[in-house]
């Protein structure tokens, strides 16, 4: 019976130091955690929504706040667009203006973040712009207030 005592601790022994050596102190290795684009306010142009935008809309969208903020590029077209930041506790509003060079023409929004551990996000948006003449009312939505605002061009795209 001691023999078998003995052999039972011998091999707990093992098992025990050999889950022990398997431990890393520097745990689960972060993954990169791509950036959502939310609530963009303009209507998107798709084969069911036909829907047209006013020539010059503001638009908006929110992202949240672990993007860096200084890295975010909106084009449309290949034309930079300048923007404005608005700060809230969670996320950051986004706001911009469709050229009026863009009036009556199909425009892909895009925008490019970097966020936490350097991870690249990309999103866009496809809107018609109305022709002057039969231009509707913008669809922009209410904004919400801001803790602080600055205001931002960006001179180079990805």
């Amino acid at each position: 019976m001691k023999n078998l005592f003995k052999i039972i601790l011998i091999f707990s022994a093992l098992v025990v130091s050999h889950n022990a050596t398997a431990y890393s102190s520097k745990g689960a290795s972060e993954q990169c955690k791509m950036p959502r684009f939310d609530n963009f306010s303009l209507a998107e142009y798709s084969s069911a929504n036909k829907v047209e935008v006013a020539p010059e809309s503001e638009f908006s969208f929110t992202v949240p706040k672990k993007v860096d903020s200084s890295t975010i590029k909106i084009i449309a077209k290949k034309i930079k667009l300048p923007y404005t930041i608005e700060t809230t506790s969670s996320f950051y509003r986004i706001k911009s203006k469709i050229p009026a060079e863009l009036t009556g023409k199909f425009v892909r929004i895009n925008v490019f973040v970097t966020a936490e551990l350097d991870c690249k996000g990309k999103d866009g948006w496809l809107v018609k712009v109305a022709e002057a003449t039969n231009a509707p009312a913008s669809t922009e939505t209410k904004p919400e207030q801001a803790e602080t605002k600055e205001e931002s061009t960006e001179e180079d795209c990805e």
